[in-house]
């Protein structure tokens, strides 16, 4: 217990006897008081204060400070209490199966300081990586359209296929342009190489969301997966902004199906489209219809960064030959360009080459008939 502590004044040393002129009467003085003990001035010790134990085998009792008292404030917080759990939402349980992945998020729009705020809680029931039920290392970009240089990524969450992320991300946007914006959700997988292969999407118009309701909702992905039905092409993107130079390179096909007719030249028909109109064609150099070519030609085109957000490469395979097939005929192709006309890996070709300018952007792309 703290108590008054006090000295009894017979215990005080007096002090030499000194001569001293008028002068230092004040001197003096100050000397008086200094000869009284400290130990007179009664004062309290508080319990929490004591440092040394009062007796034997009794405890040293810790400081009390604003960090303690802050630490033993929170301490009594429940944070499990504040996060969403799956065992909360019942509605969950009755929601029809997924089979390319479905994600949980909400959107809101603060007007006060202009800022719209996309929160993505999980994704689940993704697709394995193979037979064996392999699992993912996911993450999820955000993408405030038509501009898909306005995005943010999550951290990736490893070995699962239903991730949980409870990240928030935050874009400026005025409150008239809020209405024209869509809403992009990317999910990805990074393989041990680092590539990233897209697994599917959302896309939400923000006219359809009530922005002024931080409410949760879900969405099944948009299957991102292409079937290799003809064959595969090997192209490269670059772009240079300093130019407003776009060049697409050509480098080579494999496991194309065998041409019917031993005749038969393929080319590689290569189209800047604004819209739906092509604007410029280009072509490859024919070569000798067999399931593996080698072109390792490139293809400039002037495109300012304005022009990007309505711009795509449509890249198409040709058979011509001088024999039974007299006419060109349509052997597969492929849309490189923003999400209004690509999806899937072609997307996230045009997607990194925005995202790295000057870069040679280099992958494979399957080939379909429709």
């Amino acid at each position: 217990m703290g108590g008054i502590v006090s000295t009894s004044l017979d215990n005080l040393v007096p002090l030499p006897t000194m001569t001293t002129s008028p002068s230092d009467n004040h001197g003096n003085e100050m000397m008086a008081r200094a000869a009284v003990p400290m130990e007179t001035i009664p004062f309290t010790v508080p319990n929490t204060e004591r440092i040394q134990p009062s007796g034997p085998g009794e405890q040293v009792k810790p400081i009390t400070t604003a960090y303690n008292y802050q630490q033993h404030f929170l301490g009594q917080l429940q944070p499990e209490l504040y996060k969403y759990t799956d065992e909360d939402d019942e509605t969950e349980k009755h929601l029809p199966p997924s089979p390319s992945g479905r994600i949980w998020f909400s959107v809101v729009f603060d007007a006060s300081v202009q800022t719209l705020t996309v929160s993505i809680l999980k994704v689940k029931h993704l697709p394995p990586r193979d037979k064996n039920n392999a699992s993912r290392d996911t993450f999820v970009r955000v993408y405030l359209l038509p501009d898909e240089r306005m995005s943010q990524q999550s951290k990736v969450r490893r070995k699962t296929l239903n991730p949980r992320f409870n990240e928030t991300f935050v874009f400026q946007v005025s409150e008239t342009e809020v209405r024209e914006r869509m809403l992009r959700l990317s999910v990805y997988d990074m393989d041990r190489r680092r590539v990233r292969h897209s697994l599917g999407h959302v896309i939400l118009p923000l006219t359809e969301v009530d922005l002024a309701k931080d409410e949760l909702m879900w969405r099944d992905l948009e299957d991102a997966a292409h079937a290799s039905t003809v064959g595969e092409l090997n192209v490269s993107l670059s772009y240079l902004p300093s130019m407003d130079r776009l060049k697409v390179v050509i480098l080579r096909a494999k496991n194309f199906r065998r041409l019917e007719f031993d005749d038969t030249a393929v080319y590689v028909k290569v189209q800047l489209m604004h819209g739906r109109k092509p604007v410029k064609t280009k072509k490859t150099s024919p070569q000798q219809g067999h399931c593996e070519q080698v072109y390792n030609e490139s293809f400039s085109f002037t495109v300012t960064a304005k022009q990007l957000e309505q711009t795509s490469v449509q890249v198409t395979i040709v058979a011509t030959g001088n024999g039974r097939l007299s006419s060109d005929e349509e052997y597969g192709r492929f849309v490189l360009g923003p999400f209004m006309f690509a999806r899937g890996e072609e997307l996230l070709h045009w997607q990194e080459m925005l995202a790295e300018p000057r870069k040679v952007i280099t992958r494979w792309h399957s080939l379909t008939t429709s």
